[in-house]
């Protein structure tokens, strides 16, 4: 067994099942939280330098409020990649009866860097209903005391590259059970402080408080 950290969302096993072939269990220890790197981690923009702006943002308005347009970039073309297998629930399946999408030819899996998700048809059984979960989920997350505010790296680049290294070391492990938690996370503990994360603690905490008082 292994475990994967990671945001516990709405279809999410069904998601890891459809990705890795394993089945998982998914378990929340943290209350849904706004983040600024949650927020803007799916943001699309048009460039202020784009020779086509007003086309541009024509297609970011179709492919986020048109259904069938959106899935046929998501999914593929009805009868010839998918079919439907309940079409009241908004649930696919594979066209043709082949064992899974990856057989039909078209198979992104990145329906979140198309458009709006919420629009997107159900895969499997498991995701039914995901969508408005999620958005209820959404809906109700905490918002960061700190939402908005954007750490800047450079006065301490060269701690930020010591805990970098730190953590392709440690937390991977950590995270995946691959040593020993008890030792592991004092030895990590330890390496952090050596690269200096107190010295990044303090200067981020230096830059909240301006962002703070720029905010007032």
């Amino acid at each position: 067994s292994r475990s994967i950290a990671g945001v516990v969302k709405p279809g999410g096993a069904a998601e890891a099942l459809a990705r890795w072939g394993w089945e998982v269990v998914e378990k929340g220890i943290a209350e849904p939280l706004l983040t600024t790197a949650g927020t803007t981690a799916t943001l699309t923009g048009v460039s202020s330098t784009s020779r086509n702006a007003e086309l541009s943002v024509k297609y970011l308005e179709l492919v986020n409020t048109d259904a069938e347009f959106y899935n046929t970039l998501c999914k593929g073309i009805e009868g010839k990649h998918w079919e439907w297998a309940d079409k009241d629930r908004q649930l696919i399946k594979p066209a043709g009866g082949a064992a899974s999408y990856t057989d039909v030819g078209w198979n992104p899996n990145t329906d979140w860097m198309f458009g709006n998700v919420f629009n997107s048809y159900y895969s499997s059984e498991a995701q039914v209903g995901a969508w408005p979960e999620t958005a209820d989920l959404n809906r109700n997350a905490r918002p960061s005391p700190v939402l908005g505010f954007t750490f800047n790296p450079a006065p301490v680049e060269t701690e930020v590259a010591s805990l970098s290294a730190v953590r392709s070391e440690f937390v991977e492990p950590l995270t995946y059970g691959l040593i020993d938690p008890a030792e592991g996370i004092a030895a990590l503990v330890d390496a952090q402080r050596a690269a200096g994360i107190e010295r990044v603690q303090e200067e981020m905490q230096s830059q909240i408080e301006a962002w703070k008082a720029n905010m007032a």
